[in-house]
């Protein structure tokens, strides 16, 4: 085990927080592990964002680039969810998951902290270079973690004032934005400059559109 733990501190590059010091059947020291993460890494930021349903692609883009966005990624995501068979994870509200892009792959652990408008987040993200390997040593650690569902959806983003601007689109569901930023003041001062104030809002994640859509 100890070989695996190194290697494992190398890619997550935390090895002060010893998030690999929890065995498979403890549940909770993992969970705890990960809200240390979240709470005392550099690398944690917060995030505030809405999704905005069924949006025309060329209007939006046409919008951003004349606000001078600058776009930032095109291409396809495909994300690995892990949890454990009582949905340990998500009953905190976390999410632990893998992201392989067209460009680059990333770890990254996320806590959701929903009001009645928007979605909180705190989010830690870092940059894997051999995603394969990680997957590996993450299985080989915690054996009782399950890859829950894999999700792949096209995206285009953009970037303006420290504001970004995502373009989801998953298969069999319309076009999609997202908006995140640091203030919900800053949200509204974009929602305000794309003409979105009639949009259909919504906080929530790819369950909640699978159902939506009926699929």
């Amino acid at each position: 085990m100890k070989d695996l733990n190194i290697g494992f501190s190398d890619y997550l590059e935390f090895k002060d927080l010893s998030l690999w010091a929890c065995f498979d059947s403890d549940k909770t020291c993992f969970v705890n592990k990960l809200n240390m993460v979240l709470e005392n890494s550099d690398k944690t930021k917060d995030e505030i964002e809405i999704k905005i349903l069924e949006v025309d692609l060329k209007e939006i883009t046409k919008k951003l680039e004349d606000l001078w966005a600058k776009r930032i990624f095109w291409g396809w995501l495909k994300d690995n969810r892990y949890d454990f068979d009582d949905k340990g994870l998500r009953k905190q509200n976390i999410i632990f998951r893998t992201r392989e892009t067209s460009s680059w792959d990333y770890l990254t652990i996320k806590k959701i902290i929903e009001n009645d408008e928007i979605i909180i987040n705190k989010e830690f993200e870092i940059e894997v270079k051999e995603i394969n390997d990680l997957l590996k040593e993450i299985k080989k650690l915690w054996m009782n973690l399950l890859e829950e569902k894999k999700l792949v959806k096209y995206r285009l983003s953009y970037e303006l004032d420290w504001v970004r601007f995502d373009l989801d689109r998953y298969d069999d569901i319309p076009w999609l934005l997202e908006i995140e930023a640091d203030s919900k003041e800053k949200l509204d001062e974009y929602i305000t400059k794309l003409w979105l104030e009639k949009n259909h809002k919504v906080k929530y994640g790819y369950r909640w559109l699978k159902d939506l859509y009926n699929l």
